[in-house]
């Protein structure tokens, strides 16, 4: 908690110094103010605790905050606070200290005490070295889900980097998730199939898919998981044109038992 007692020559001399009583009132304003004046957060602090600072800056302080500068930053400059939260986002996409402060031009400790100093005044959560380790079954049945690893990542609160990491700890290969996204592909195609058989009320024939927008995309990514609309029927026991084609209620019911799909 700031303090913010004045002594009386700073009061009678600069008057204007009282604005800081109500421009500051967390670390977060402390930060952005200081910025804003082109000064260091320390000097604040020490006009708001009444300590001596050098006439240069009372003068450039005084000047500001006459002038209303702390208003707005200089066009193109980021404040102290958006520059600590920029920060945090390369930090949560590229995962490393490293290429944060590569990108950005600053050492790795520089990045590190940024982030910490962020963490510290409540911007955002850092904590460095202690992401969870999320198990494999959850890694795959959330890829199966959303079908992307950014998406898995951030739900899971954890940076790429450190999914790629985990995905090398458990040997999940991209052979591997190929298969998932397939399998959620065939899930998908088999709920689109029976949507439209509910519709028409019997299996639909590949021309009758053919003259419905949704049937023709369905169809493509048909012949793409199965390699043919024949093999996709014989999958599913569903009756070839000139057979039976009232639908029985879904396809997915004459899946076999080591076919079927959660």
């Amino acid at each position: 908690m700031l303090s913010l007692k004045y002594p009386t020559k700073s009061k009678s001399e600069y008057p204007d110094f009282l604005k800081l009583t109500e421009m500051v009132r967390d670390p977060v304003d402390l930060l952005e103010v200081a910025s804003k004046l082109g000064v260091s957060p320390s000097t604040i602090r020490k006009i708001i605790e009444g300590r001596p600072i050098s006439k240069y800056i009372e003068v450039k302080v005084h000047s500001a905050l006459r002038s209303d500068i702390q208003l707005s930053t200089e066009p193109g400059k980021p404040s102290a606070v958006d520059k600590m939260i920029e920060i945090n986002r390369l930090y949560r996409e590229s995962g490393t200290l490293k290429a944060v402060g590569e990108k950005i031009g600053l050492s790795r400790e520089r990045v590190r005490q940024l982030l910490t100093k962020g963490s510290q005044i409540g911007l955002f959560e850092y904590r460095p070295g202690k992401q969870s380790a999320i198990p494999k079954e959850k890694i795959l049945s959330d890829y199966k889900k959303f079908l992307k690893l950014n998406v898995v990542a951030k739900e899971n609160n954890i940076s790429l980097p450190y999914l790629h990491r985990l995905r090398m700890t458990y040997k999940i290969k991209g052979k591997e998730l190929a298969a998932v996204r397939a399998a959620s592909w065939r899930q998908k195609c088999i709920e689109s199939y029976n949507a439209i058989a509910q519709e028409v009320g019997h299996y639909p024939t590949t021309t009758e898919l053919q003259r419905m927008r949704k049937g023709r995309y369905l169809q493509t990514k048909i012949r793409k998981l199965w390699g043919s609309f024949s093999a996709f029927r014989r999958a599913y026991k569903v009756p070839n044109p000139g057979q039976s084609s009232a639908w029985s209620g879904s396809a997915q019911d004459s899946i076999p038992s080591n076919q079927k799909m959660a």
